[in-house]
Formats: structure tokens, sequence, C-alpha cells
């Protein structure tokens, strides 16, 4: 996402481009270079409402979300932990980039959050998984932990 498109503005022409594709018999499905963008997005807002079960969902590997794969205990104390950290006031898509090696199966976006501490530009890692679309494989929170304890 350019740096002059809001995170609002960002949304209104996914949404709408969405449902362009839609009404031409085509959809925004796992292929879609918006759909690791709108990964960030929802994942983003699960964690600010605590939505544990939202970033359940998306957040997992190639074989699948962890909430299929774990315990419901187990995927909520680590996205309730992944929550508290991501908390933000705001945030901005900066740039997508390739993964060196996954070049097929996963994508980079570097995601600029904003809250009442700062700054930080976090790369999201997204895989694509073979059910589930794309899903959030990794967020170094430890860019965020490490800052914010000093």
């Amino acid at each position: 996402m350019p740096n002059w498109i809001s995170r609002r503005r960002w949304l209104v022409l996914v949404l709408g481009s969405t449902v362009v594709g839609a009404c031409a018999g085509s959809s925004a499905g796992t292929g879609s270079k918006l759909a690791p963008a709108m990964v960030v997005e929802r994942f983003l807002r699960a964690a600010n409402s605590n939505d544990l079960d939202t970033m359940a969902r998306l957040f997992g590997t190639r074989a699948g979300p962890i909430a299929q794969r774990e315990s419901q205990k187990d995927a909520d104390d680590w996205m309730f932990a992944l929550a508290s950290v991501l908390r933000h006031t705001d945030y901005q898509i900066l740039n997508e980039q390739i993964v060196p090696g996954r070049r097929q199966e996963a994508t980079q976006l570097v995601v600029r959050l904003v809250s009442g501490e700062g700054r930080y530009d976090l790369p999201f890692t997204l895989v694509q998984s073979s059910k589930s679309g794309w899903l959030i494989e990794n967020v170094p929170v430890d860019l965020l932990t490490n800052r914010r304890g000093r």
C-alpha cells in the first residue's frame, strides 16, 4: 500500500475491488495479491478486540491454522500473548516482499504499527495453506518487546 493511502481508504479500495471482481465472475481467492493484506487487516483488528478465535483461524503454517492443530487453551494462550503485544492505535502496510527460497508459498508484508509508545515496523510472514488460504506464520514480536523494554 503506498504511503499516501490511509488505512480506511485502503480498506475501501480492497472491498471495492473484491466486489468488482465478484461481479465480473472472478473472486479474490488464495492467489489474490490482496489476500495477504486482508488477512493482516483482520488479524490486527482481532488483536485489538481480543478476538482470539479469529486470530487462531488466521495464524498458522502450511499445515493449517493453529485453531485446528492446537488445543483451544494453547491457541488462546498463544493468541492472547500476541494480542497483548500487537495492540495498536493505527497501522500501515508499507510494502510487500518475497521470502527467498519460499517465493511460491510465502510472502512478507512490512507493517508499521503505531501505539502510544511509538512506531514499529514489523515483517509479517504469511504462508499459503492448502486448505485455509493465506495464514500469518510469523510476527517477530521481539522487535516490539525489546524496544519497549528499554
